[in-house]
Formats: structure tokens, C-alpha cells, sequence
């Protein structure tokens, strides 16, 4: 597997590992772990955990994941701890740069099928 397999995994389905809008950042720690930066700013807190960043609103007493985002242009600078532990394990090398053609056409397969 590759950093495009995550990136046309993340685009077919939204989500990471099974976690993505509505979970609580305790979900977040168990599948990626708790190396990261919060940003909380009243109701908002800010999670970057390097290649992807959530977004949570606080409501009901509880933070609700409202917002994944993955920062690929950050793969450019090929920090040592971009990309968090188990998505190494799992897809192995994330290259600094790619072809937009190749994810776009590996996503347009996906579409098709369904």
C-alpha cells in the first residue's frame, strides 16, 4: 500500500480507520494516538496531529468531531512525525509529491464500481 492508497481510501469513504464526523477525540487517540495539538478556542478545539487536522464543537457537554481535513501540501516538507505511526504501519511511504491524475482517476474507479 501507499500514501495513495490512504488518500483515495480517505476521498471513497470519509473517514479514518472507521473514525470520522461525530466521534470524540478519545476515538481519535485510539486509532492514531495522542500526538498532536490542540487549539481550543471556546466551543472550537483544533486537533492537528500533522497530515490530518479535525475540528470539534463543543455541544451537549461532549466535543463532536465536526471536520477532517488531510494536509497533503504539508508532505512537502517531509517532517520526521508528519505522518502519524499506524498509517505508516498500514500504507508504508508517503512520497513529498504525486500526480493529481492518479488520485483523481483512482477515485473515478471507485465511483464507477458503486
Amino acid at each position: 500500500m501507499s500514501g495513495l492508497d490512504f488518500l483515495v481510501d480517505f476521498a471513497a469513504t470519509g473517514d479514518i480507520e472507521g473514525v470520522g464526523l461525530g466521534s470524540s477525540p478519545y476515538e481519535w487517540d485510539q486509532i492514531i494516538g495522542a500526538d498532536y495539538v490542540d487549539d481550543v478556542q471556546k466551543n472550537q478545539m483544533r486537533r492537528d496531529y500533522g497530515l490530518i487536522e479535525l475540528t470539534f464543537w463543543h455541544t451537549d457537554g461532549a466535543w463532536l468531531c465536526t471536520g477532517i481535513s488531510v494536509q497533503a501540501h504539508r508532505l512537502w516538507w517531509e517532517t520526521a512525525d508528519l505522518v502519524p505511526a499506524m498509517l505508516q504501519k498500514k500504507y508504508g511511504e508517503f512520497p513529498r509529491s504525486g500526480q493529481f491524475n492518479a488520485l483523481f482517476c483512482r477515485c473515478a474507479c471507485i465511483c464507477c464500481r458503486t
